[in-house]
């Protein structure tokens, strides 16, 4: 039923007196990664893509997101995982919260005592972090009866392609996937407003062909409220261990400026940092965890050239 304009206006105006009660409930979220922050907007209630080719650092990226958004508790996430296992998740995470051990050492099986000090420290410090992780539901229905029996107002789904909703009358998995978006964005927006509680934010990580564009569907672009596209990945090797950077553009989406920023990674411990290089793991946007007391890196955005258009 059609409203009258005054109508529609006297609601926004009592919805935002009754947000303003709790702000902190609606701000942007941050990441700690300045850079990231300026030209991605997290905003409770909506969804977000992050797109990138095969090993470009995706889920490395997602994962950041993630234990930045539960840090403290201050949101409950909810990760689905449908490419790795809960072990490689959990030694994700761990590692990540370490500056001695990395994945490296786990996958080889050389880990000391010391190393092991060190995990149970980790251990310790994602007692902090509302974080769940689930890597065998990978069925839309499923995965929001999952959030509501968590209680996440955050969901990551790593990644999109992969989930296994049956769609009977699609006939092709370009239809199926579009299906699937479409599933996601209705089921978000039927959800009941609770008071005191953030509207739901959904993360979805989607694989991209060599083009840049979403492998199978275009759904997906029409449906996100902003896309987080890794354009280019360098890999460096630097003393066992793979440091990198990782090239971002944000569009403008719907909400947020969107552009255009660099940061840096560290594949062995699944970290993302605000540096270029030199890449410090210790300046890492998770000091407050790790208590690590050197300088952070300077931050910086590239240059528009820098940025391929292949």
């Amino acid at each position: 039923m059609a409203k009258h304009i005054g109508a529609v206006s006297r609601e926004v105006i009592d919805a935002l007196h009754s947000k303003m009660e709790n702000p902190e409930l609606w701000r942007p979220r941050k990441t700690g990664l300045e850079e990231f922050d300026k030209v991605v907007r997290i905003m409770p209630g909506r969804i977000y893509s992050i797109e990138g080719v095969q090993k470009s650092a995706k889920t490395t990226l997602a994962l950041h997101m993630a234990k930045a958004l539960a840090l403290n508790n201050m949101s409950k996430v909810l990760y689905i995982q449908c490419e790795e296992s809960m072990f490689d998740m959990g030694v994700r995470i761990l590692t990540s919260l370490t500056t001695s051990v990395d994945r490296n050492h786990v996958m080889d099986m050389v880990l000391s005592e010391d190393h092991f000090t060190e995990l149970e420290n980790a251990f310790d410090k994602t007692s902090k972090l509302g974080l769940y992780v689930e890597d065998k539901v990978f069925d839309t229905d499923k995965i929001f009866k999952l959030i509501d029996e968590v209680g996440a107002n955050v969901c990551v789904i790593d990644y999109f392609q992969l989930m296994d909703d049956k769609i009977p009358n699609a006939r092709s998995l370009p239809e199926r996937l579009q299906e699937i978006s479409m599933r996601i964005v209705r089921r978000k927006n039927s959800r009941p407003t609770v008071e005191g509680v953030a509207p739901l934010t959904v993360i979805l990580i989607a694989q991209l062909n060599e083009d840049l564009k979403v492998n199978q569907t275009r759904q997906l672009g029409r449906d996100i409220d902003q896309a987080i596209r890794i354009v280019k990945t360098v890999d460096c090797i630097s003393g066992g261990t793979i440091d990198g950077t990782i090239d971002i553009v944000a569009d403008r989406g719907r909400i947020g400026h969107g552009g255009k920023c660099t940061l840096s990674f560290n594949g062995a411990h699944s970290r993302i940092g605000n540096a270029l290089p030199p890449i410090e793991i210790e300046g890492n946007p998770f000091d407050k965890l790790t208590q690590v007391d050197d300088e952070e890196p300077p931050y910086a955005i590239i240059d528009e050239e820098e940025i391929s258009d292949e």
